[in-house]
């Protein structure tokens, strides 16, 4: 079902123009009707979060305001979860108060910006802005009350994977000139450039969505993917996620991008460590093969990172950084206002020049507050599959604490609104967990209850 959800998904995502718009906000009443009360609510969460996945379909208000529809199907569909009462309560709060107050230090900075004028069309820019941290209130309370058992979580990285899929089979058969590729001239906008660097590396442009956003996606997606695979139901499921992830890699690896291979290294090394003596020991040997295959072209282009063979980029990343910096400091408590620092290469840093300090702590405070719980959980339970996605949650957004550091990724929804929606089911797993342990322990007394009752049975 899922499989052929996401088929569905890809074919209306593939064309451009009104018709698709159509689709996008059409498509989750057809697919829920005649299903079944308890799932309907669930299966279009599915359809918003696939489809800021796959889809750059945007609707522009009086010009400049950009809205993505799927941010507005969400949105909908929280204030349609009020009226569904959850099948289990839970303990933990819908929505942290870091994110609360997240949302609430942001508000300022748009007042900022618009006094300041830093853009000719400011104010849309600020709520541009703004917007990709209020996302994470309706994605955390949608996950509260429609994500409630270890299935919808098992669901949601199957379509996660699928999503993978379609965006690298894009990426590399872009990079690799395969004619085929003109089908899909709702995500192509230009033909693929082959860009070589100084160093002779050969780098993927994913021109529909661009290489370092495809790349820190595929990160973002790629731990929790693995721990999927190694929980694959099916054998035609274990097959799928396994390509999923040979062509995911591929994809991160001929991106070009130091900073996301250091991220999808950190990502991976937090994964392993986490299993312990074994996981260690595959960590190793990973690290031997990589270092033993990588060519020289990639070394040349790591070795650019630091040192007199800095190139271009990394000089003006640190410049960025230096300017963002100076904009701190001029007002460090409430910021300056979105957009006052320009483009800065590392989400911290322009969280903070723009918002705020109360922005940045918020923000930091609820990442490792989730991170602190995936830990807690840990210890709480010895079940292997629980604990495989315990590490594929903590190593995601591990991974993606790197990428923050050091790419820019908070102005587009299409790159931050997965990542919401991801961190707020890394903070229902635990929840998950719990209950299913509880449900678990309780089958186990019923049965040996029942085998006291009846010994000769």
């Amino acid at each position: 079902m899922i499989q052929i959800f996401f088929l569905v998904m890809m074919i209306s995502f593939s064309y451009g123009g009104p018709i698709a718009f159509g689709v996008i906000i059409g498509i989750p009443p057809l697919l829920v009707w005649g299903m079944g009360r308890r799932r309907n609510y669930l299966f279009i969460f599915y359809f918003i979060c696939i489809s800021f996945v796959i889809g750059q379909r945007t609707v522009y208000i009086g010009g400049y305001m950009r809205i993505v529809p799927a941010e507005v199907l969400l949105c909908l569909l929280a204030l349609t979860c009020f009226f569904i009462r959850p099948q289990y309560s839970s303990q933990k709060a819908a929505v942290p108060l870091a994110a609360t107050m997240l949302a609430v230090f942001c508000i300022p900075a748009i007042f900022l910006s618009a006094a300041q004028r830093f853009y000719e069309h400011n104010l849309s820019v600020s709520f541009e802005y703004a917007q990709m941290m209020w996302m994470a209130i309706p994605s955390f309370f949608v996950c509260h009350r429609l994500v409630q058992r270890m299935e919808n979580i098992q669901n949601f990285i199957l379509l996660l994977s699928m999503g993978a899929l379609f965006l690298s089979f894009l990426a590399l058969a872009e990079y690799f000139h395969f004619g085929f590729i003109k089908y899909f001239g709702g995500f192509i906008v230009k033909d693929a450039a082959e860009a070589f660097d100084v160093s002779g590396f050969r780098r993927l442009g994913a021109t529909f969505w661009g290489g370092p956003m495809v790349a820190g996606y595929l990160i973002l997606c790629f731990p929790l993917i693995l721990a999927y695979w190694f929980n694959s139901r099916t054998m035609i499921q274990k097959i799928l996620v396994g390509v999923s992830l040979v062509l995911s890699f591929l994809t991160i690896y001929f991106s070009g991008h130091r900073g996301l291979w250091v991220a999808f290294s950190m990502a991976m090394g937090s994964y392993f460590l986490l299993k312990g003596i074994k996981g260690i020991f595959v960590l190793i040997l990973l690290i031997g093969i990589g270092v033993s295959l990588m060519p020289q072209s990639a070394k040349k282009r790591m070795e650019t990172l630091y040192g007199e063979k800095r190139d271009s980029s990394s000089v003006d990343r640190e410049e960025r950084a230096r300017e963002a910096w100076e904009w701190i400091k001029q007002n460090p408590i409430v910021g300056n206002g979105w957009g006052a620092s320009g483009l800065v290469h590392s989400d911290f840093l322009q969280l903070w020049a723009d918002a705020g300090l109360g922005a940045m702590a918020a923000f930091l405070i609820l990442w490792f507050q989730i991170l602190r719980r995936l830990l807690v959980s840990l210890k709480k339970t010895r079940d292997k599959i629980f604990r495989e996605y315990s590490f594929g949650f903590f190593a995601s957004l591990f991974g993606v604490l790197f990428i923050l550091s050091t790419q820019a990724w908070f102005n587009l929804a299409e790159q931050y609104a997965p990542f919401w929606v991801v961190m707020a089911l890394a903070y229902q797993y635990p929840n998950i967990i719990s209950r299913e342990r509880g449900i678990m322990i309780a089958r186990n007394q019923s049965a040996s209850g029942r085998a006291e009752e009846h010994p000769h049975a």
